[in-house]
Order: structure tokens, then C-alpha cells, then sequence
């Protein structure tokens, strides 16, 4: 569950922008698309909604494998580590590449996941990639997509 919840919180994503006078191109709610998504080493989540909100702010509803829920919050600022709520002791450092880019460093405890976040050129769709190491030493390497509702 806590990579899950780690996970969850970056796919949350990530795609979460800086609450600023720029127009946010990821603003929506967003459903994992799990028939076209990977997770190594697996599993990953039952089922997974991404709301970012034109302040920035992203909540992620997610319900994992066992079918608990769990609700995570954050409002990033680009170049400050943020607090993310709902994972307890997890934050998240963002950097806006450009209007569909966006890379986080996500920590959860002693565990660091490094993620990319890419808008498709019609906003109807985001791929966000995580890679790091898991508490038991093995490679983290997913891919999620994701699609606007």
C-alpha cells in the first residue's frame, strides 16, 4: 500500500501546475486507463481518478488492489518541496518543463520516485512515467495513462 499511495500521489500527479495566472493545460478530472498501463513490479491500482483544480491543487482518489480508498491532496509550487496530504510524511518537488511537461520528485519516507508528466497535443490524454527504487531494493518503473472526463 505505501508504494501504491506513493505512486498514486505522483501520478496524482503530477500533473498537478503551480497555482498561477497561467491557464493550467492539465485542469480536469482524469481516469486511469488501466488496460494501457504498466506497473513493474505490479500490481497496480483497481481504479484511479486525478482531479486538478485551476488553482493547482490535485486530489487523487484511488482504490487499490485489496479495495481500500484513499484520498491524497497537494498544491505544488513549482521549486518548493510540498506536503502532500493523505500520505503521511510524503512530499513533492515539481518542475514545469512547459505548458505539457511536468517532472516531480517524489518522497515517501526513505523511498524517492523520480516522474514525468506529458499532456497529448489534443489535451485529451497524459502519460506519466515513474522510476525509482521500492523499499525491498527492486526497480520501479511505471507507465500510466491517463484520460480527461
Amino acid at each position: 500500500m505505501y508504494r501504491l499511495a506513493g505512486l498514486a500521489a505522483a501520478v496524482l500527479f503530477a500533473l498537478t501546475s503551480t497555482a498561477s495566472a497561467q491557464s493550467n493545460s492539465f485542469e480536469g478530472t482524469w481516469k486511469l486507463n488501466l488496460a494501457k498501463s504498466r506497473y513493474s513490479p505490479g500490481p497496480g491500482p483497481k481504479a484511479q481518478t486525478i482531479i486538478i483544480e485551476q488553482t493547482g491543487k490535485t486530489t487523487v482518489n484511488t482504490i487499490d488492489r485489496e479495495g481500500e480508498k484513499m484520498t491524497m491532496s497537494f498544491t505544488t509550487v513549482p521549486g518548493q518541496v510540498t506536503t502532500i496530504e493523505g500520505a503521511q510524511g510524503a512530499t513533492v518537488l515539481e518542475k514545469r518543463i512547459d505548458q505539457r511537461t511536468v517532472e516531480h520528485v517524489w518522497k515517501f519516507g526513505d523511498m524517492t520516485i523520480q516522474g514525468r508528466g506529458v499532456l497529448a497535443k489534443d489535451g485529451k490524454s497524459f502519460v506519466y512515467t515513474s522510476t525509482g527504487i521500492d523499499r525491498k531494493g527492486k526497480k520501479i518503473k511505471d507507465y500510466e495513462v491517463y484520460e480527461r472526463q
